[in-house]
């Protein structure tokens, strides 16, 4: 990759380096740069440095060209690859389905005002035209329509009068109800919002999004403006949020534009890195794959210490490579191991924003990312994880292709029970606090009820100062909790291996204690 690419591609995830005489520096809009890219700007520092000293018009020239244009709204407005998918999904059943709904729900003690509840709100759907934008069919062909700003119907239930063991019930019904309700695509707001008051200084606010208008970075955009609004109605000031310079109807037309003249280069890589790629994992299943997915899930959730990350990252640094990494390639070694499998196919959730002009707005932007792992070589696992950081690289320099796309271009088969393409999920983040604090209100997140998933496995792990934090959730029509725990304890036991020998060969790592290889390979072989 040569360093103009390293540029663009740093420029196209939100960081942006420049050169103070020998000094290299980075300017970012995310609280954290993405670990995968972090080892990119240390190995290349010195001709990042020459390169950003005497090619800043370079530099210049690409943020120019791929800046994001207004696009014409006289002409049928197309959907984004994401929606899409979501809106053929919603057609093919019928319009009731509830999967992709985005539901949060907030304890807020103290002295509520709705007025200004009701402001806030009405103003983020004012600000964000995704919010009020619904999907039709046109000459056989989906197209968004943008509705006029509308107030949204802010629902107030008093179970009050209920006592606490009550209370506790009825909220969790409730809940259930919210989450389960599906949006009308073809007209309603795809924002819903309804207060429960438990007493006159306790109310729970139930926020729900359907995930054709948002996503995870987008729940951190909507809780800083409904913040900002909400104090200054209470406070007496303007609307002090900036406007949007484009929406996301913009930014659909823009990326299907840049899309014609970049995707060859792009699919070129992607047909040629997925060429016979497995669709389907051979993972040992606790139950039959049922005809259709129900996207019902359960979590385990599995920690591992200070002291171990410490040494993770460690060796991760040693060999140049991030803890993503690191991570990834040990769990594509677990995958194999349990599955029997030399060929694993995951994927990573990325931002999808690769442009500073997307950072601000509501809207279904994140992408998936497919990460190929040859596991077949017996060679040691630093030998390993040197092929990993390459191939994770090139993954991330190839980005910008919509998942919706590949799946399409690769032709798939698709089917009901399974989500094309890749069934698992694995993803790295750091830990961060909720950005939502309204003045006079304590602000509790409520645990969700109701676990949903679109994949067979999903491992989620974040990184805190204590160590990390292993999610793993997973459809309970597919696997028991007891078989996820012994996976989640194989992964413990792998990793520690790996810090301490990290030498040896991927096929000779250990994925059982001693305990449980007494019980498997003896006791239960004594006939």
């Amino acid at each position: 990759m040569t360093i103009s690419e390293i540029v663009r591609l740093l420029n196209e995830n939100k960081i942006f380096p420049y050169a103070e005489g020998e000094t290299l520096k980075t300017k970012s809009e995310n609280a954290s740069i993405d670990p995968s890219l972090v080892h990119l700007i240390k190995e290349n520092k010195v001709e990042l440095v020459k390169f950003l000293s005497n090619g800043s018009v370079e530099t210049d020239s690409i943020q120019q060209s791929r800046r994001i244009p207004q696009c014409n709204r006289e002409k049928p407005l197309a959907l984004s690859f994401s929606q899409q998918r979501l809106w053929f999904i919603d057609q093919l059943e019928g319009g009731a389905s509830s999967h992709y709904n985005i539901a949060t729900a907030l304890k807020l003690t103290g002295e509520l005002n709705l007025d200004a509840l009701q402001y806030a709100l009405d103003r983020i759907v004012a600000r964000h035209e995704i919010l009020r934008t619904c999907y039709k069919n046109e000459n056989d062909q989906a197209i968004q329509v943008v509705n006029s700003a509308r107030s949204i119907l802010l629902q107030e239930i008093d179970i009050s009068d209920l006592d606490a063991a009550e209370q506790t019930i009825e909220i969790k019904r409730l809940k259930a109800v919210e989450i389960k309700k599906p949006f009308d695509l073809t007209h309603d707001l795809m924002l819903r919002a309804t207060i429960v008051r438990l007493e006159d200084d306790k109310n729970i606010l139930c926020l729900t999004m359907h995930h054709i208008a948002s996503d995870g970075w987008s729940l951190g955009v909507f809780s800083r403006e409904l913040s900002s609004l909400y104090r200054a109605f209470i406070e007496g000031e303007e609307n002090p949020l900036s406007p949007l310079s484009i929406q996301y109807v913009d930014f659909s037309h823009w990326q299907r534009a840049e899309l014609e003249s970049e995707q060859k280069r792009q699919l070129d890589y992607w047909i040629s890195n997925l060429a016979d790629m497995p669709h389907l994992h051979s993972l040992p299943l606790d139950y039959p794959r049922p005809a259709k997915q129900d996207y019902i899930g359960e979590y385990y959730q599995s920690w591992l210490s200070a002291v171990m990350l410490d040494k993770l990252n460690a060796l991760a640094r040693r060999h140049n490579a991030t803890l993503f990494m690191l991570l990834q390639s040990a769990y594509a070694i677990l995958l194999s191991r349990w599955s029997n499998e030399y060929d694993i196919v995951m994927g990573t959730p990325i931002a999808g924003r690769n442009h500073e002009a997307l950072e601000p707005l509501i809207g279904f932007f994140v992408n998936t990312l497919v990460l190929r792992t040859d596991v077949s070589e017996n060679i040691s696992f630093e030998d390993f994880l040197k092929q990993r950081r390459a191939g994770i690289l090139a993954a991330y320099t190839h980005q910008d292709i919509p998942f919706e796309m590949l799946v399409e271009k690769l032709r798939v088969e698709r089917n009901l029970n399974r989500s094309p393409l890749v069934q698992i999920m694995f993803s790295l983040h750091h830990s961060e606090t909720a950005d939502l604090s309204l003045p006079g209100l304590e602000i509790e997140v409520m645990p969700g009820d109701v676990a949903r998933i679109g994949f067979d496995l999903e491992l989620t792990i974040a990184e805190a100062d204590t160590g990390l934090s292993l999610i793993w959730n997973y459809a309970s029509s597919l696997f028991s909790a007891e078989t996820i725990k012994r996976m989640a304890s194989s992964f413990e036991l792998l990793l520690e291996a790996i810090a301490i020998a990290p030498d040896t060969e991927i096929h000779q790592l250990p994925l059982l204690a001693a305990e449980e290889q007494q019980r498997l390979l003896v006791d239960y072989n004594a006939t």
